[in-house]
């Protein structure tokens, strides 16, 4: 969840929902310098949250799907269920 409360964070992960990128095209997006991005996406990808793979000369970024269900698993366990 840390992972997930800084602003800019949220912003690539949304990003990075509709296709994968790499930091450049991130950084260009955000408006954010490519080292911002990278230290952002370096704390998604500790988190479990992104995966990354070389194409040539350039690194894509992608959400973890898998991780990903489990966080939102998780964060519905916590809601209350509506009682009959």
């Amino acid at each position: 969840m840390r992972a997930l409360a800084a602003a800019p964070r949220l912003r690539i992960v949304t990003h990075l929902a509709a296709q994968s990128r790499t930091t450049q095209e991130l950084a260009t997006l955000l408006g954010l310098s490519p080292s911002v991005i990278s230290r952002h996406l370096h704390q998604l990808t500790q988190a479990g949250l992104t995966t990354s793979r070389r194409e040539g000369y350039y690194v894509l970024y992608s959400l973890h799907p898998t991780r990903l269900d489990q966080l939102a698993a998780a964060l519905t366990a916590l809601t209350p269920r509506p009682e009959a």
